[in-house]
């Protein structure tokens, strides 16, 4: 029995051998290598033997073990360079000496196809300027044919993703209007919606814009959005509903930023714009730093903002809105607006800038003076976007319908009517069903 267990510890501590000092093999000589296999091999099937055999096994063994270590020690003598302790390596990989009295190393070598150093782990930060982003126009369709142009070139140039929630019919705009917005008809909006729904089964293939959903409104009201809307929510599930144009506003961009969050995408900015807003001159995303929400100068104080086009850091969003759902349940009337309270609690991210996004109400009547009414701030910035504006409209700029949609247009009924005045000044004036202010040269088709 002492020398079987005896000949299995010889066994265990040349096993172990072996296994440490594989990478040595190479340096023995072909007759050592094959006598120490030998040896081994026959340790191993005799292990049950009777006590003369078992005797040689544990000789045979020894003999095994003693090779191995013999050999670690004329490999470490044939290999110290330097003084210390060096140990051999593989091909590809240099010696390293390692100081005497220190624990060794013995993790295996790197094997041959590993690279020489791995990169290393970097942690992903998150950024607005990093990846698409998200742009949400919501609003009555009005003068869309005509401002598609530009959103188009700005959502390709900004990597954006479209989300449209379009409303159907005849909507004259803000009440404290003389004028009313364009309306060509309900076929001309059903050829619309129709490209626009041919374009987005395109958007994998082609180098256009990338329409991710578009949302058709009918009427609007309290009753199709509980119907037909509210009960799709899965992120922003609010369903409060009045019936006034202020709550309106709310309910949709409420439904369409809905749907940007549950498309599940971690966008880098989300964008608000309107049907009936063009954009006379480039914007670059990237180019404003993160953890803030732009919103155009109004012609009123802080912290009222243009609601018309305005962007912010996505991870803001939800945040930001939670506090914008609150303030709008408390007003039951049309006033105030949501452009003087939605960006209230927004203090300290709210940046105002000056941005080439103008409301165009028909071909001939856009309003450039919006952008100059900033209560002079950065007043010569904005006093140049509104001279940019009126010269591209003087040049018929905003009269280019957008190639895609091809409908027959009804009459206008907001179109400037052209007349001379008793001292042979050019003056417009729209239709009386409509309007009655007339506006000078000076101002030509610009209406505020």
């Amino acid at each position: 029995m002492v020398e079987r267990r005896m000949m299995r510890w010889v066994m265990e501590v040349a096993v172990k051998t072996m296994a440490e000092h594989v990478t040595i093999a190479p340096k023995l000589s072909k007759n050592t290598i094959s006598t120490s296999s030998k040896a081994f091999s026959f340790a191993s099937a005799n292990a049950s033997g009777n006590a003369s055999a078992n005797a040689s096994t544990i000789a045979l063994a020894s003999t095994f073990v003693n090779t191995m270590a013999g050999a670690r020690g004329a490999t470490v003598n044939a290999t110290s360079t330097t003084p210390g302790i060096s140990f051999g390596s593989e091909k590809g990989t240099t010696s390293k000496a390692i100081p005497t009295g220190k624990l060794q190393d013995t993790k295996p070598a790197r094997p041959d196809w590993l690279p020489a150093r791995l990169p290393p782990r970097t942690k992903q930060t998150s950024s607005c300027q990093n990846g698409p982003s998200a742009f949400c126009l919501v609003g009555n369709i009005r003068t869309l044919p005509y401002t598609m142009g530009s959103i188009e070139r700005f959502a390709i140039a900004n990597s954006l993703d479209v989300y449209m929630v379009l409303q159907r019919g005849q909507k004259r705009g803000s009440s404290w209007l003389t004028y009313s917005a364009d309306f060509y008809g309900s076929a001309a909006e059903d050829s619309i919606i129709r490209k626009l729904q041919q374009l987005r089964s395109l958007r994998n293939d082609s180098g256009g814009v990338q329409l991710r959903e578009i949302i058709e409104v009918k009427d609007g009201t309290c009753n199709e959005y509980r119907r037909n809307f509210q009960p799709r929510q899965k992120v922003l599930r609010d369903a409060d509903c009045k019936e006034h144009s202020s709550n309106s506003q709310i309910r949709w961009l409420r439904t369409c930023f809905d749907r940007v969050l549950a498309s599940g995408v971690k966008y880098g900015r989300i964008v608000r714009g309107r049907p009936d807003v063009a954009l006379f001159r480039d914007i670059r995303l990237s180019s404003y730093p993160c953890g803030k929400l732009y919103v155009p100068y109004k012609n009123e104080p802080a912290p009222v903002g243009g609601d018309w086009f305005f962007f912010l850091d996505f991870t803001l969003l939800q945040s930001w809105w939670a506090s914008v759902e609150a303030a709008s349940k408390a007003k039951f009337q049309q006033w105030p607006f949501p452009d003087f309270y939605m960006f209230a609690t927004a203090a300290n991210t709210l940046k105002y800038v000056h941005l080439p996004a103008v409301i165009v109400r028909s071909p001939n009547v856009v309003e450039c003076c919006r952008l100059s009414q900033d209560r002079g701030r950065e007043h010569s910035e904005g006093a140049s976007l509104d001279q940019e504006c009126r010269q591209l409209l003087q040049k018929g700029a905003f009269s280019k319908r957008w190639p895609s949609f091809d409908f027959r247009q009804a009459k206008s009924n907001s179109e400037p009517q052209l007349r001379f005045s008793a001292s042979g000044n050019l003056m417009f004036t729209l239709p009386q069903s409509t309007a009655s202010k007339t506006w000078g040269l000076s101002e030509q088709f610009c209406a505020c």
